[in-house]
């Protein structure tokens, strides 16, 4: 898991725009989710990604990349927010 969400970081760090952050979160929750079987825990994994995006925002990062953060913490917000809807 550590892994994984180094690489999704690295894949939003870089990202040209935020239709790409969006994409790049879609596609990891779809892999996630792919492995729900293997025990992957969804809410785990969104709670970990907005914490290590939040630590990263304190790093030197360029504007495009802390545009990037910022859109991606969003949306994982918004996710987070929905799954804990869907609990009750």
């Amino acid at each position: 898991m550590v892994y994984f969400s180094h690489a999704i970081i690295q894949q939003i760090k870089a990202a040209d725009d935020e239709m790409s952050v969006r994409q790049i979160i879609d596609s990891s929750l779809q892999d996630l989710q792919s492995k729900r079987r293997t025990g992957a825990n969804t809410r785990g994994f969104i709670l970990n990604m907005i914490m290590a995006l939040k630590y990263l925002r304190a790093e030197g990062l360029s504007a495009r990349e802390t545009a990037n953060v910022n859109k991606a913490i969003e949306l994982l917000e918004t996710l987070r927010r929905k799954e804990y809807e869907n609990l009750f």
